[in-house]
């Protein structure tokens, strides 16, 4: 899927480099208290080893034009092989949890995020064209509702989430001392 220049596609092992330093950026360890605030954050750092354990599990997608990464978006099933503390308690959580009545193991699952795009290139349609990629990527007959997590301080997160692809709060859960809202995002109906 394309925009003009910029492509949305797999990530390739050419790009673990540039999503690394793409994704430590926007760690919370990296940015003052009102980047972080202004304009949403990423909980841990990341690892050239972790992103290819997304790209190697259900993927990992990148927005990429004339050969810049200016996105990534993370896939992962909703029983990964991998689990730090915060993706055990979300797991936790999800079982406790339904979604329009079932469980939410019976909803198709799978688990994204996170989603990093540099804030010089925000406002270009990344944000949203990395999820439609997201769903044109997942086959519809195994992958209908994706979850993930989105720590409560990371107002910034959550309002774009909710605005531009309209994701529903499911539930909150904790981690040590850190609060985290499990949210939910249903394939779009497509259009006739």
């Amino acid at each position: 899927m394309s925009f003009n220049e910029l492509h949305f596609r797999r990530a390739c092992p050419a790009d673990y480099p540039a999503l690394e330093t793409l994704l430590n950026a926007l760690y919370i360890g990296n940015l003052s208290a009102d980047e972080a605030r202004a304009h949403g954050f990423l909980a841990t750092p990341f690892t050239q080893a972790q992103i290819a354990m997304f790209n190697e599990g259900l993927g990992a997608l990148v927005a990429v034009e004339h050969e810049t990464v200016l996105g990534f978006l993370g896939l992962m099933e909703s029983d990964p092989p991998f689990a730090p503390p915060v993706l055990q308690a979300m797991t936790a959580a999800m079982r406790q949890t339904t979604f329009e009545g079932q469980p939410l193991s019976a909803c198709k699952p799978f688990l994204f995020g996170p989603i990093a795009i540099p804030r010089h290139a925000q406002g270009r349609g990344i944000f949203r064209g990395l999820y439609r990629a997201m769903w044109d990527f997942l086959d519809p007959s195994r992958y209908e509702l994706g979850l993930a997590f989105i720590n409560q301080d990371n107002h910034h997160s959550l309002t774009v989430h909710q605005q531009a692809l309209g994701v529903t709060v499911l539930a909150p859960f904790m981690c040590g001392d850190e609060a985290y809202w499990l949210i939910a995002y249903r394939r779009p109906v497509a259009n006739p």
